[in-house]
């Protein structure tokens, strides 16, 4: 049977995954429903159907992943023999007069629970409204999978550009063989534990000069503004610690054309305009939970290293970068001057700096260790512990900015659902679509139980640097 290998920082996400903390990207898909709409279920049958017919030209969604014995080497990825699209794409009705909440929370929990090891790593649920004009879509695909940018991409395959639902292409039915044996695996493992010193000798080097820029910092006055954080600037907050398997699932949409006329006006882009909200909503918070932030907060933020037009590409081509997030300023039109400056200075250099540090990291430490270190660190409770890389993880991903259809059904917004890592609690991520600019905010529930306050201070931030610079309110009133 043909195999794929999977790279090691995708099997990274496996390999390190604890129940608690599942590392799976999700999108959540509204959609309208026309006036003379069948009943909900001819409505899924639909959807399924469309799904079906074009599995073939996505082949990721047929393929199981296999782990060797013991986690010795890289996982790959075979066809599974047993597929069949009633595993992966299901149903689930709300109640009468459901709330958005309850919508939500139903999708949490859904975020908070693995997909099943023994099928292809992605699921569909369609989620009907009995009392409403629309449906809900959540896709969740595994982050060995896909990063946000690929996942927007390929998944793109499933939807249609206009009502009409296009053909699916043709495509060769061959019946998959039997799986591999654990056994047959262990002589491709043995083989990737020879090819492994390489990479650990460039990954020490690029992580002493890291560790060598970490201790300058922490040795000299308090950083400039437009400096990247080092691995240990950070501060410890009620932000971060070992997440709980709990989660709690919010989401704000906005005008994308408003964001990009209040960001020019003050010289910043969306992406700066995003982390000052962000940092202004989390300073307020901080401090009302008796947080003292004597050092900015810092944003662990992925960043996508593949080469343009490569975006199709499956798996996980990101880096990632530290940004301060402007969190001692408290005037936010001056957040985001700060912010602006610093994402002109040192975004380039961090991506160059970072590299594929991420990748070549993964490759030095291998499956094993991965695999021990993730289990010690949810045992033992490692992240409370220990300092954190940083206090929230930031993402932005671009959207389609055209409309989609789904089997014929006009898509009206998507919400974006990253993971939680490490000891990072808290997700920020952020997706255009068409006109729409969409926060999904995902929390540990038990971190985070008063999210809703969380997204009532995000709204404040939000409307203080969506009026005009000249006639905003001042800092007197944002703590």
């Amino acid at each position: 049977m043909r195999s794929h290998p999977i790279s090691p920082l995708d099997s990274a996400f496996l390999t390190l995954e604890v129940p608690s903390t599942p590392l799976q990207i999700g999108a959540v898909v509204e959609l309208a429903l026309p006036e003379n709409a069948t009943s909900a279920h001819e409505r899924f049958n639909r959807v399924r159907q469309v799904i079906a017919e074009r599995i073939h030209e996505i082949p990721v969604l047929g393929e199981r992943v296999l782990r060797p014995p013991f986690d010795l080497g890289w996982p790959i990825r075979v066809a599974d023999p047993d597929f069949h699209v009633d595993h992966h794409v299901k149903f689930h009705g709300l109640p009468d007069h459901a709330t958005e909440s309850d919508l939500l929370d139903f999708v949490a929990s859904l975020m908070a629970a693995p997909l099943p090891a023994d099928q292809p790593l992605w699921d569909l649920w369609y989620i009907d409204h009995q009392s409403a004009s629309r449906a809900t879509v959540l896709m969740r695909v595994h982050h060995a999978l896909a990063d946000g940018v690929s996942g927007a991409a390929t998944f793109a395959g499933l939807f249609d550009i206009t009502p009409e639902v296009r053909a699916a292409t043709p495509g060769e039915h061959e019946a998959p063989g039997p799986l591999p044996t654990p056994e047959s695996l262990i002589p491709q493992a043995i083989s990737d534990l020879m090819h492994r010193p390489a990479a650990i000798v460039e990954t020490l080097t690029a992580g002493l000069s890291r560790l060598a820029d970490a201790v300058e910092s922490l040795a000299s006055s308090p950083h400039d503004t437009t400096d990247a954080p080092s691995l240990l600037s950070a501060p410890r907050t009620s932000l971060n610690g070992t997440p709980s398997s709990s989660r709690i699932l919010r989401r704000e949409v906005l005008s994308l054309s408003e964001v990009k006329r209040a960001a020019k006006q003050r010289g910043g882009s969306v992406t700066a305009w995003v982390m000052a909200v962000t940092g202004g909503a989390l300073r307020r918070y901080c401090l009302e939970r008796g947080d003292e932030l004597e050092r900015d907060l810092v944003a662990y933020v992925p960043i996508n290293v593949r080469d343009s037009g490569a975006e199709a590409h499956l798996g996980n081509q990101i880096s990632a970068m530290l940004l301060y997030l402007g969190a001692t300023e408290s005037d936010p039109n001056a957040r985001l001057s700060l912010i602006t400056d610093a994402v002109t200075h040192q975004a380039q250099a961090s991506r160059e700096k970072s590299g594929r540090l991420l990748m070549n990291l993964a490759s030095a430490v291998g499956p094993t260790l991965t695999s021990l270190v993730g289990k010690v660190a949810h045992e033992v409770s490692l992240f409370d512990h220990v300092p954190t890389l940083a206090n929230v993880t930031l993402s932005s991903v671009p959207g389609p900015p055209i409309p989609l259809w789904l089997a014929g059904h006009e898509v009206l917004r998507v919400t974006p659902v990253g993971p939680l890592l490490a000891s990072l609690a808290l997700n920020v991520t952020v997706i255009s679509y068409c006109d729409n600019l969409e926060f999904g905010v995902l929390g540990c529930g038990e971190r985070f139980a008063d999210l809703d306050h969380f997204m009532g201070l995000l709204r404040d931030e939000v409307a203080l640097l969506l009026s005009d610079p000249s006639g905003a309110p001042g800092a007197s009133a944002n703590m």
